[in-house]
């Protein structure tokens, strides 16, 4: 029945329905795969695309390399029985499992009863050393097949797969989960049971219903009411949520209400952030789920307290483009002690800059920038095409921001900038190139906007 039965194979016309469900028009996927496919309404999950099938897979489904087939809540392929275990065979590849024991059992019985009695051990090992050969290799065969049963009863108890558990971090509805230990299809375990049986023959399984389900119930806090009442705002990058949730240090009010707050730290490299080894970028990233997730949930320290009387739209942008400047600023230890250049305009350096004590030069293009280096107590202004007046100031920094730079194809130079080695080597200088910053230099800053 494990070989003969569809293990759950995801048909080929499959027309996504951008919700995160699908439904045949017929009750058997297998006999009319090339049936139209009717899209169904289910929540806001973003179907997945197999670029090796070209279909949309649904939720928990994975494209088995033996079979070159995408199949519905894959658990492992089988060499011995040469098909995949999935969604709908996984109940029989279970019985499989529990008749091989029985029969392994009933073999033991019968092989321990067909031993021929000696008095003599070296007569009754000469004699019985097949008996005793096929023994011990129906112990061995138990003893696997009884453990493959109890991982798999386990497997059914919790409604887990082998792919689940082995590939977690690599899989996405599970590796952002910020607790590793949750599984996000976990039902009760009669339930979870009672459908690893009967599931094709009730429904099939929406487990994007299951999954937005259980992560709003357990990877959040629930706090009916906000105890905490000061005039703060919750701000986080491109964050979304359906409900808004705090902790006892933030409060939400309905001008940030996308957003799902927790206490744990864990997994949070400290003061690395955006500089860790194993950080995981999403900006460029493959395409996935064609859309930001609904199922953010961010941890309280990600979150930065912004005062109330600001508008988010325009402190929000400047968090990002403050602590791309202030990063290096503190990194360097710019200071009293430092001559600082700003070459073209960069509003947020000089702001910082002269905030810090430093001697703030700005060398624009034009003099058209002159009123707003006065407005912000720079120092000096020099214009860059006035060769007299930049060889008058030659040598006299120690530190150099670059903004037009930062300001190109998000902080990288459209072209590789050619530097002589030689200056590197007798000036001594520093090049170096700023990200976002780490969340408590981000947290100086917007303390500075409460």
């Amino acid at each position: 029945m494990t070989c003969y039965t569809d293990p759950g194979y995801v048909p080929y016309k499959r027309i996504p329905n951008w919700t995160g469900g699908m439904m045949s028009t017929s009750d058997d996927d297998d006999e009319n795969e090339g049936n139209r496919q009717q899209p169904v309404t289910t929540s806001n999950n973003y179907l997945r695309k197999c670029l090796l099938c070209n279909i949309e897979q649904p939720l928990r489904s994975h494209h088995c390399d033996f079979c070159n087939r995408c199949v519905l809540k894959y658990d492992h392929h089988c060499p011995y029985l040469e098909t995949c275990i999935g969604e709908y065979n996984h109940c029989y590849f279970w019985c499989f499992l529990l008749t091989t024991d029985i029969l392994i059992v009933w073999s033991i019985m019968l092989c321990s009863g067909s031993f021929v009695p000696f008095s003599d051990w070296s007569s009754w090992l000469h004699i019985n050393k097949f008996r005793l050969f096929a023994m011990h290799v129906l112990i061995i065969s138990l003893c696997a097949t009884t453990i493959l049963l109890c991982i798999h009863s386990v497997f059914a108890l919790t409604n887990s797969t082998t792919w689940e558990r082995v590939s977690r971090h690599r899989i996405t509805y599970l590796n952002r989960l910020p607790n590793e230990d949750l599984n996000p299809f976990h039902q009760g375990y009669c339930h979870n049971f009672f459908y690893s049986f009967l599931c094709r023959r009730i429904k099939e399984q929406q487990w994007d219903i299951v999954y937005k389900k259980r992560v709003e119930e357990h990877v959040t806090l629930y706090i009916p009411t906000i105890v905490n009442q000061t005039e703060e705002k919750i701000v986080s990058n491109g964050v979304n949520h359906d409900a808004p949730i705090a902790t006892k240090d933030f409060a939400v009010d309905s001008a940030s209400s996308s957003f799902k707050l927790f206490d744990s730290e864990r997994g949070v490299p400290k003061n690395l952030e955006q500089h860790c080894p194993d950080t995981i970028s999403t900006n460029n990233s493959t395409e996935l789920h064609k859309s930001y997730s609904n199922f953010i949930t961010i941890k309280k320290h990600f979150a930065c307290k912004i005062s109330k009387n600001l508008p988010l739209d325009t402190v929000t942008p400047l968090l990002c483009a403050s602590i791309t400047t202030y990063s290096p600023l503190k990194q360097y230890h710019v200071g009293i002690n430092t001559r600082m250049r700003v070459i073209s305009l960069g509003h947020m350096a000089v702001k910082f800059g002269v905030a810090m004590g430093t001697h703030v030069t700005v060398i624009p293009t034009s003099e058209s920038k002159y009123d707003d280096v006065i407005k912000f107590d720079a120092k000096a202004f020099l214009v860059s095409k006035d060769v007299e007046q930049l060889k008058g100031v030659e040598n006299s920094f120690n530190f150099i921001i670059y903004t037009v730079v930062s300001m190109i194809k998000i902080g990288a130079p459209p072209k590789l900038v050619e530097i002589p080695a030689l200056i590197l080597l007798f000036k001594q200088l520093i090049i170096t190139g700023s990200q976002i910053g780490r969340m408590k230099q981000k947290k100086k800053i917007s303390i500075a906007y409460l």
